[in-house]
């Protein structure tokens, strides 16, 4: 029951946030000849670690622009791994991550080199990670046990904010941008682990949860600073 109740919530979720997004670029992809075309990247963080950085496509005339943002597409696989100080211990994990978002920038130029903007925003982004080790070890009988660990993670998130940013130029086809985008989000996470021992019958302790959480994003992720190309379509 638990699989079903999650499985249908989760799905209507997804539709319901995919529609909303095919929505709003249907309505983008109709918008009368939009002639101008922006690419650029922006990042939201600044660490001595790395510096994650977001794909933006802009396009529109005048002073109003649609924009498509890629926040990040990636995951890592993992092949088992054993640990060099003992052959009785293994461990892998998997994990898989997007996050895709949908603005209207609407445009007010104050100077030739600046121009302040602001617009609606909605998104939706997603995560699954597993986790698996084996433990193998001996019990009082000098018999072999193993001892599985499994652990599932997987949510998906979407969310509503608006922008508000400055845009100061630099040559006549190039531009820095900075925006603030706050937003309001509602989170829904599955998670289950199981674990299992050879030398116990029965079936293995299986521990599920359905987590629902709503929340306001103010400061993570939601200041952006960035840099734009601008060309003309051919």
């Amino acid at each position: 029951m638990g699989d079903t109740l999650k499985t249908t919530t989760m799905k209507k979720l997804f539709i319901l946030t995919c529609m909303m997004l095919i929505t709003c670029s249907f309505h983008a992809q109709n918008t009368s000849n939009p002639n101008v075309r922006e690419i650029g990247i922006t990042t939201s963080k600044f660490s001595f670690e790395s510096i994650p950085f977001n794909l933006i496509y802009k396009k529109g005339n005048g002073n109003k622009f649609w924009r498509y943002e890629a926040g990040y597409i990636g995951g890592e696989l993992d092949f088992p791994e054993t640990r060099l100080d003992t052959l009785s211990y293994s461990e892998k994990g998997n994990s898989i991550g997007f996050g895709i978002n949908l603005g209207r920038e609407i445009r007010k130029p104050i100077t030739d080199k600046f121009t302040f903007y602001h617009g609606p925003k909605v998104g939706l982004s997603g995560s699954y990670s597993d986790y698996v080790n084996k433990n193998i070890g001996y019990d009082q009988f000098r018999q072999p046990v193993i001892n599985t660990s499994k652990n599932l993670n997987y949510s998906i998130t979407p969310r509503l904010g608006y922008m508000i940013g400055a845009i100061f130029g630099i040559k006549d086809n190039l531009y820095l941008s900075v925006d603030l985008a706050p937003s309001v989000y509602y989170r829904l996470t599955y998670q289950k682990s199981e674990n299992n021992q050879t030398s116990k019958f029965g079936s293995p302790a299986i521990n599920e949860a359905l987590e629902h959480n709503t929340g306001f994003n103010f400061t993570q992720g939601a200041v952006q600073v960035g840099l734009f190309y601008t060309f003309q379509k051919s």
